[in-house]
């Protein structure tokens, strides 16, 4: 235009370029100052909480402070968030102007649909001049993490029902009862000082502690087998994975409540983690165990993985009175038989599977083929001495709740 104005001496299509090529240039300067600017921003991200259950929101609050001197006129601010945490209200897209000197705070909130770590890792800035011709993006890395615990559902088996289930009713294991001595054994982290024997200690060299009748408890160890292909099975927020992890922490927790000392082992990435003595700070435990789950992640170990937890706290299979180990009839079915083998060779009558028969399962393999698995897999598990148990109740979400 400005050409053409030039070559026909028009002076109104000469004004009119010169106009738009000096916006143009102003643009331009503004948006070269503002990429200047940037490196006198500070970012930060914070959640309200550190620990949620699934499907409730947090208030995500983003600050950018302009320690400079030049303003920014336009920058848009993307939160890049985990795959299952979702913005109240659409993306996490957010168009601000940052004057120099000043704190710009944007505050959202996000639900949390799935149990877990969930990791928020990057945040986008784009930068641009006012009217938008030019542009540019950077990448802010700045870690926060939320734990979300799963949803806790009442459940009928208990402590005794589980007892029952592997026949280790034992002699002085219970909450309440007479005070004769019950057993004598080793001293361990966490152990009243007032049962320390002392005379043995002077005569052995070491610490024992007496167990009383009525003070002796069932040990458990619970096993929460997780895999990443359970993420997709079913549809959100049911799927397999939900569903599983949502009645482990329920039998978690009414095994706590029922008086019984609890180890609780899952399995994320490579090895199985563990918590030791879960019942004695039962939500800091939980905390701790789902804290190593990532949200969307799974077990990458075969099944058998499993048997060396005892190990990792320095105990052995004797040291409890059942093992439960929470899974379904897909990795079962997915696991090498050999892997499976070994679980039952190593816990042997102590240990209880619970399959969780979810209505995706049966109808993803179908409803015959599933009643024949069941009667096969609780055929060939039993020859063990090992238990199998289904749960008829699984505790799942009303997706119209969510709307």
């Amino acid at each position: 235009m400005f050409l053409y104005a030039l070559l026909s001496r028009n002076p109104l299509l000469l004004s009119v370029s010169m106009a738009m090529l000096l916006i143009y240039y102003n643009e331009y300067k503004s948006f070269e100052d503002a990429n200047k600017a940037v490196e006198r921003l500070r970012i930060a991200r914070t959640v309200n909480t550190d620990m949620c259950r699934e499907l409730e929101y947090v208030e995500i609050t983003i600050s950018i402070t302009n320690q400079g001197s030049i303003a920014i006129p336009r920058a848009v601010v993307t939160d890049v968030l985990p795959r299952y945490v979702v913005p109240e209200r659409g993306e996490a897209q957010f168009d601000v102007t940052v004057p120099p000197g000043a704190t710009i705070t944007i505050v959202y909130r996000a639900r949390v649909t799935a149990p877990g770590a969930h990791d928020f890792n990057e945040l986008l800035l784009a930068i641009c001049d006012a009217l938008g011709y030019f542009y540019n993006e950077y990448k802010f890395s700045i870690r926060t993490t939320v734990v979300a615990l799963p949803l806790s559902n009442s459940i009928e088996m208990g402590v005794e029902s589980l007892q029952r289930l592997t026949s280790t009713a034992i002699m002085g294991k219970a909450t309440g009862g007479s005070y004769n001595i019950a057993n004598v054994r080793e001293y361990m982290d966490g152990d009243d000082i007032r049962r320390i024997m002392w005379k043995v200690y002077a005569r052995m060299g070491k610490l024992m502690v007496r167990e009383d009748y009525g003070e002796a408890r069932v040990r458990v160890l619970v096993l929460i087998d997780m895999r990443k292909y359970l993420w997709g099975i079913g549809e959100e927020p049911n799927t397999l994975a939900h569903m599983q992890l949502r009645y482990a922490r329920s039998l978690i927790e009414y095994i706590a409540r029922s008086g019984s000392t609890l180890d609780i082992s899952i399995c994320s990435g490579i090895t199985p983690k563990v918590v030791e003595n879960a019942n004695t700070a039962l939500v800091e435990s939980l905390y701790r165990v789902f804290s190593v789950l990532e949200g969307g992640g799974g077990c990458e170990s075969p099944i058998d993985a499993y048997i060396h937890v005892p190990g990792y706290l320095g105990r052995s299979v004797d040291s409890y009175d059942a093992v439960v180990l929470v899974t379904n009839p897909i990795t079962l079915v997915l696991e090498s038989p050999k892997n499976v083998r070994e679980l039952l060779k190593m816990f042997g009558a102590k240990l209880v599977i619970i399959v969780l028969l979810a209505r995706s399962v049966v109808e993803l393999i179908g409803e015959d083929r599933a009643k024949q698995y069941m009667e096969s897999l609780m055929k060939g598990i039993e020859q063990w001495g090992a238990k199998v148990y289904v749960p008829q109740e699984i505790p799942v979400v009303d997706v119209r709740w969510l709307r």
